[in-house]
């Protein structure tokens, strides 16, 4: 069922004028190899201690106990059936948009996968992961970037708010570097995956 999603994801993406190699890597590699590297990129540190999964989507529940999910979808709906998601059941139904429901210095580690660039003030949101992760803990994640340092603009996807290169995403990070520590950037391997970029900062 979902290699028959994927096919017909794929030749929507040819009939919208896509290039095949790009659409094979995104609806091919991605779905059944790249998401798993990239949640293995930041394992050592969401692996360990309390941490929090803000736009958990696909992934709620299914990361381990240490790992709290929060997403603002619950169950099922447009964009989970058209993306192939089972249905989502966070443990807190809440967006990244709004202040988080929780204390300051609650976490080990706060991440995101693939989330940041749907978001309507990243810097707020940003912001909200560092206010409660503890002194010493880690705030990471994953965004979608274009290989070559090329802005990512050609999987388009409606709730995509925000498009940045590998340079412009390190610039925009250094805004919170102040409290932040940049202790991993762009780790991943590009060949694998080179239309994503992965960062850790670990708070001070």
């Amino acid at each position: 069922m979902k290699l028959r999603k994927v096919l017909s994801d794929f030749q929507k993406d040819k009939l919208d004028g896509g290039n095949y190699w790009e659409t094979f890597q995104r609806k091919i590699v991605h779905s059944f190899i790249t998401h798993k590297y990239e949640l293995g990129i930041l394992k050592p540190y969401w692996r360990q201690g309390y941490a929090l999964n803000v736009g958990a989507g696909r992934d709620c529940g299914k990361l381990g106990k240490n790992v709290v999910s929060m997403d603002f979808r619950d169950g099922e709906d447009d964009y989970t059936k058209l993306a192939g998601w089972d249905a989502i059941t966070p443990d807190i139904v809440k967006s990244a948009d709004d202040p988080f429901p929780f204390k300051s210095e609650t976490f080990d580690c706060v991440f995101s996968m693939h989330v940041i660039e749907h978001l309507k003030d990243p810097v707020f949101s940003i912001n909200e992961m560092i206010r409660i992760t503890k002194i010493g803990g880690f705030i990471c994640g994953v965004i979608p970037c274009g290989a070559k340092n090329k802005p990512y603009n050609y999987w388009k996807d409606p709730t995509h708010l925000h498009i940045w290169t590998k340079h412009d995403f390190k610039q925009f990070l250094s805004q919170f570097f102040d409290q932040c520590n940049l202790i991993q950037y762009n780790k991943m391997n590009n060949w694998l995956n080179g239309w994503s970029v992965d960062f850790v900062m670990r708070r001070k």
